[in-house]
């Protein structure tokens, strides 16, 4: 969480959008007290802008392996 702006936007794959670190923690809160898993294969995808640098928009995709609480 140290690492995010306070302004992050967090787009789940169900779900309404989270705006704001305080509502991405209950989120990761949630997944900490419903699943034991571990995500592997992840692959990184950022948005350069026209400098090459990241513009703000970054995803993830990866396999989740685990089970339910």
């Amino acid at each position: 969480l140290s690492l995010l702006t306070d302004d992050i936007r967090h787009d789940p794959n169900q779900g309404t959008p989270r705006y704001g670190k305080a509502l991405f923690a209950e989120f990761l809160q949630h997944m900490d007290t419903c699943y034991d898993e571990q995500l592997t294969d992840l692959v990184i995808l950022t948005n350069p802008n026209e400098n090459g640098m990241a513009s703000g928009r970054v995803a993830c995709e990866f396999v989740v392996n685990g089970t339910y609480k």
